[in-house]
């Protein structure tokens, strides 16, 4: 028994390994409040440059700091494009964090929001590495319709057979953590700004991470879609992404 117990104990605890302790912790402090008022402060000081202004958020979590940063982009620059990448596993999670967004489609109109489920790796580049699983990469993309956040509401939440699709998970077989079933990609943004954000894609072709919340790794890929031409580089160029 002593030994078990021993061993049990060698292993130091990570509360962000228990979904309930975590969830405990962020809603009962303000950790997310200063979270966001802290990446705020880098926001304000970006410099963007064409085609885009481009944050990247890993694991975006139910979306309440991407959330508030999107308000302070549109804050700091708002008739800026904006390409928000967030990388999540959590079903729930992406279900929440979409429960938030439509109002972020109302005041800043020429945003693009992705989430994805791919590794920290491979999602800025919204491609796996694995020629196998880049070829059964589930892409989705949403062209929302109307000028209201209630009519975006709406289709969002639509989505929810999507998301069930997409966001299937399973343990992985080396740690046990979740893992997805199939790569997935949900891409929204607004029908009537489609226009306006394929045009300015093809402005520039620099990638420059401009801000990126959590970890994450530069990576290439194969571009396509308006996600992907707003956050394009040349053949020559490699993506950068670079967190604080």
């Amino acid at each position: 028994m002593a030994t078990t117990r021993k061993q049990a104990t060698a292993t130091p605890f990570r509360f962000y390994d228990n979904r309930q302790k975590y969830l405990a912790f962020v809603n009962t402090c303000n950790e997310k409040a200063v979270v966001a008022a802290r990446a705020s402060e880098v926001v304000s000081r970006l410099q963007p440059t064409p085609p885009a202004l481009r944050l990247f958020d890993a694991g975006m979590g139910d979306a309440t700091v991407l959330v508030k940063l999107i308000r302070n982009v549109h804050r700091f620059f708002p008739t800026v494009p904006l390409l928000a990448v967030a990388k999540e596993i959590s079903l729930e999670d992406v279900r929440l964090g979409l429960e938030k967004v439509p109002d972020r489609f109302t005041e800043h109109p020429a945003t693009v929001l992705v989430i994805t489920n791919l590794s920290y790796s491979d999602a800025p580049g919204l491609m796996p590495t694995d020629p196998a699983l880049a070829e059964s990469l589930n892409w989705h993309e949403v062209r929302l319709s109307g000028r209201s956040a209630a009519e975006f509401e709406g289709q969002i939440e639509a989505l929810g057979p999507v998301l069930d699709h997409g966001w299937q998970a399973k343990p992985s077989p080396q740690t046990g953590n979740p893992t997805y079933v199939r790569p997935s990609v949900l891409v929204i943004y607004r029908a009537d700004y489609e226009f306006l954000l394929d045009t300015e894609s093809r402005v520039g072709c620099r990638v420059d991470c401009s801000h990126v919340h959590a970890e994450g790794l530069g990576g290439t890929a194969e571009q396509h879609g308006i996600a992907q031409r707003l956050g394009r580089c040349s053949e020559d160029e490699q993506s950068c992404v670079e967190g604080e």
